[in-house]
């Protein structure tokens, strides 16, 4: 098995992952011994042909082993929606292209909604500009590339004049630019933000986003009745279902804890209900992770912290009229997107996935200014004389308040 093992290092193969099956071979007894003996491998070059190509064991009708199938695993093709690329910030235009947005006119009277008209007038502008700045890149890089080529030959037979080695120069930093650009894009589409954009290729980035594309895709899933679905239309129905039981019913409490009985001690800080100052906000977005994944607006923290002189003014405006409870249409600041992922190695079931939210930049930012306002406190509210159980059910009840305030107000 060793020397199998550096076979397959040595030939740069992996294993695809089997979608619906743990085990693939029994010995066919009451008491059965399964074991996964039979797998298919594939290097780098074969898995980008093929990106949407999936392994399924079939049934073992006259064998002990089961058949593995290889087929297309096609994903429903998503919305095309707003991501802020982080390379933007790189670019000598990017800070006017923001001040131009923000300084446009917009409309509303609440500042939360002025914000949002603000945040889609700089959505739709940084778009465009984008485009008209790539629209023809890897065609530019590919004339770049071919020239630089023909130079080079020609080098081979005479020497090159002035004008055509500062050509030569000017087109290697062309190539070395765009290489730089695609390396930053393609290490944000596969989430490794612990690792430095130059310290991995573009090739290793873009295989590291197709596993994680396939690794959370849902091929199929099992209905109530163990019945297997394939469209995308049933799993949505399954989940839907699911999901709504569990998180859209409201049932009604049987029991309640009485929080005057438990001599909880009280926090005595006039600065917990103080309004939002300026200093206090920039903090937050200095504390709050750089490259996480965006919410339904698009945007990070990256864009917070390059452009926090452009756009503190209306961002302190909304955060105060939350404050004084006059949220206005908070819904539109307030949104989130439901994303699954897999609990299990091959999950079936809706139960096996865990969803999370992402939720919109505005929002993230008042519930971390009020949780860092409520950690200076923890130690007071976890009290060491209280029962385990106590101590978790604080620990909840106060981060489900810090997390719902925004939701609240709503």
């Amino acid at each position: 098995m060793r020397k199998f093992r550096r076979a397959l290092d040595a030939s740069e193969l992996f294993e695809l992952r089997l979608l619906n099956r743990r085990y693939t071979w029994s010995n066919g007894r009451a008491s059965p011994t399964l074991v996964h003996l039979d797998r298919v491998f594939c290097n780098h070059d074969w898995s980008n042909l093929f990106p949407e190509i999936g392994l399924q064991a079939l049934s073992s009708s006259l064998s002990d082993h089961c058949p593995l199938f290889l087929c297309s695993q096609k994903q429903q093709p998503r919305k095309a929606t707003f991501r802020f690329e982080h390379f933007w910030i790189r670019i000598q235009d990017f800070n006017e292209v923001v001040s131009q947005a923000w300084a446009k006119p917009v409309a509303g009277i609440n500042p939360m909604m002025r914000l949002h008209n603000r945040l889609r007038l700089t959505v739709f502008d940084l778009k465009s500009w984008s485009k008209s700045l790539f629209i023809n890149a890897r065609l530019q890089l590919n004339l770049a590339n071919e020239a630089i080529l023909r130079l080079e030959t020609a080098q081979e037979t005479r020497q090159l004049s002035e004008t055509e080695l500062n050509l030569s120069k000017d087109l290697k930093h062309q190539v070395l630019g765009w290489a730089a650009i695609e390396r930053s894009r393609r290490r944000q589409c596969s989430r490794l933000t612990q690792i430095r954009e130059g310290d991995a290729c573009t090739k290793f980035f873009h295989q590291r986003a197709n596993g994680r594309r396939k690794r959370n895709l849902i091929a199929y899933l099992k209905n109530q009745e163990n019945v297997i679905v394939w469209s995308h239309e049933e799993k949505e129905e399954i989940l839907y279902r699911f999901y709504n039981d569990l998180l859209g019913t409201r049932v009604e409490r049987t029991q309640s804890i009485d929080w005057n009985n438990l001599q909880l001690c009280r926090i005595e800080d006039n600065d917990l209900d103080m309004p939002f100052t300026e200093e206090e906000v920039e903090h937050t977005i200095k504390m709050l992770p750089a490259e996480k994944a965006p919410g339904p607006d698009g945007f990070t923290r990256i864009f917070y912290k390059k452009c926090w002189q452009t756009i503190k003014d209306d961002i302190m405006a909304a955060m105060s009229s939350f404050y004084n409870l006059r949220a206005g249409p908070l819904e539109h600041l307030n949104g989130a997107n439901i994303v699954l992922i897999p609990k299990t190695e091959t999950p079936e079931y809706a139960k096996d996935f865990r969803p999370i939210s992402l939720v919109h930049s505005f929002g993230k930012l008042i519930t971390k200014t009020l949780a860092i306002r409520l950690s200076r406190h923890m130690d007071q509210l976890i009290s060491s004389s209280q029962s385990a159980f106590i101590k978790g059910r604080c620990i909840h009840d106060n981060y489900m308040y810090v997390r719902n305030l925004a939701r609240a107000y709503h």
